[in-house]
């Protein structure tokens, strides 16, 4: 798929209404976190491939990946062995454009759950150019899923999410449903702000 189709089938798919998603999507665990990171750019810029979870592959420079993507490259990885991701083709093709060179995806008309799993595949491997056009289109969905955004928020610490989608999630969500969603730290300071709600 070129750069172009991805941006057309990127287009295609205006659905900002609801959220398939579990609430629970946002919530870490040790799948959500890539192997240790190459700490140094290896020594010459050679071709890394990549393999998602339905087979296909994908090709960029060590250079790229290390200056754009700084998580992508586990620190044991040697050419030539490919590194295999736990994302599907289409969320790893769009995550590509925000590591190669060339205009990268607004994303402005993909679905919430598409931009979920961009987002969340984003931070896990730290595209950071990708990140900030994520965020600022999670913005857009606080009053729609307060408790997906809120969560988001709270796991990959944008305190701007929290506060902003706190009050929305206290009048749509009981305690029950959304504290055993929490990290342990954030419970009694959730607990707290529902009391005095």
């Amino acid at each position: 798929m070129t750069s172009s189709s991805i941006s057309s089938s990127i287009s295609e798919s205006p659905a900002y209404t609801s959220s398939l998603l579990p609430n629970n999507f946002f919530v870490r665990n040790a799948n959500d976190e890539p192997v240790e990171p190459m700490t140094r750019p290896p020594a010459e810029d050679v071709t890394v491939e990549f393999e998602c979870q339905d087979g296909r592959r994908f090709e960029t420079t060590s250079k790229q990946a290390y200056t754009k993507a700084s998580a992508l490259i586990p620190k044991d990885w040697a050419p030539p062995d490919v590194i295999h991701l736990s994302e599907s083709s289409y969320i790893l093709e769009t995550l590509f454009m925000f590591i190669k060179p060339g205009r990268h995806p607004d994303l402005r008309n993909v679905s919430f759950d598409t931009l979920a799993r961009i987002t969340k595949a984003a931070e896990k491997y730290l595209v950071i150019s990708a990140v900030t056009i994520c965020r600022e289109r999670m913005r857009s969905f606080i009053g729609l899923l307060p408790v997906h955004i809120f969560l988001y928020g709270v796991y990959y610490d944008c305190t701007e999410f929290v506060d902003k989608a706190a009050p929305l999630v206290v009048t749509k969500e009981t305690l029950e449903k959304v504290v055993p969603l929490l990290p342990v730290d954030y419970r009694l300071t959730w607990v707290l702000f529902l009391s005095v709600s």
